[in-house]
């Protein structure tokens, strides 16, 4: 896959993103909390979270496994960073969140291809 990314200034990156609309879950331990993928880039995702009274802490630098479910009804799990995180206005009733895919990546890099 060519980058589609640019370094804006020192140390920010700007990369193409990708829409989509994937269903997906947030898992820590036990607990899962669904989600909808909205899009993907060559670093991470951005993902809309519904509401949930579980536990999870989506400040930055916290560790999730997502599982994402593609149209083929197969599912991909990665390792993922939150990078930063809000609750979506007006209401607040689910948080947006961009987060960085740390493995595995040459993974996520083919799941990218297939999608492109």
């Amino acid at each position: 896959m060519t980058s589609y990314c640019f370094e804006k200034k020192p140390g920010y990156r700007i990369c193409k993103r990708i829409i989509v609309s994937l269903n997906a879950e947030i898992i820590l331990d036990d607990e899962s909390i669904a989600g909808k993928i909205e899009n993907l880039s060559e670093d991470g995702l951005y993902m809309i979270v519904n509401p949930s009274k579980t536990s999870f802490d989506f400040s930055p630098e916290s560790k999730f496994m997502i599982k994402i479910h593609l149209a083929s009804r197969e599912t991909r799990t990665f390792l993922c960073k939150v990078k930063w995180s809000y609750k979506t206005p007006p209401h607040e009733l689910t948080n947006s969140l961009g987060m960085e895919i740390l493995a595995p990546y040459a993974e996520y890099k083919d799941l990218l291809n297939a999608l492109v």
